[in-house]
């Protein structure tokens, strides 16, 4: 991994062995501290790859005021160090900035998806209650058709009944002989 050296440099810059000797740290540790991002390592002349690594001094002390490690026996394992590189907070700041931004523009997004679907579903709504209505208006007219359909055919029954009864009379006056067909009043009535 490279070490993370920025071009802007700070006043107060030490060379990285005295930052070891401060922070009673071996120097691999603070160029570990420097690949890692946890301090930003600037070099003595910023035109030479190979020149000496430098440390900021206020940074170093930043990093490890936050960082200090207590030794209580009760210390659960090793707690990840705090960067206090300026450099890399500004990155976190720039990647949670255009993080916040995504989730604000998804937010958004769901937010018209689900105002689209519940005026799907309000419409959806609104025309099951129209046919719905119209399913009720043709029961209905169904209903008074099968009324009307009854009383007809409750019509054509009595004037069946009413043919067949005549129907019979006539069959009784005709199989009558003639000469008590000429005396019965059977033809007349009804």
């Amino acid at each position: 991994m490279e070490e993370s050296v920025s071009a802007q440099r700070p006043d107060d810059l030490i060379p990285a062995r005295e930052a070891a000797q401060q922070s009673g740290k071996g120097l691999s540790t603070v160029r570990l501290w420097v690949r890692k991002g946890k301090v930003t390592g600037y070099r003595k002349d910023p035109k030479l790859s190979n020149s000496s690594l430098m440390i900021s001094q206020a940074e170093l002390r930043t990093f490890l005021a936050i960082n200090g490690k207590p030794t209580h026996p009760n210390t659960e394992g090793r707690k990840p160090d705090v960067s206090a590189s300026v450099q890399k907070l500004h990155k976190d700041n720039e990647r949670l900035t255009k993080e916040l931004a995504n989730l604000q523009l998804e937010v958004t997004h769901q937010k018209q998806l689900t105002d689209m679907q519940l005026e799907l579903l309000n419409e959806q709504k609104e025309a099951y209650a129209l046919r719905k209505k119209e399913y009720e208006a043709q029961i209905a007219e169904y209903r008074s058709m099968v009324e009307s359909m009854s009383k007809q055919l409750d019509a054509m029954k009595a004037q069946r009944e009413a043919t067949e009864k005549r129907e019979s009379q006539l069959i009784s006056y005709i199989t009558l002989p003639w000469w008590k067909r000429m005396s019965t009043s059977l033809l007349l009535t009804g």
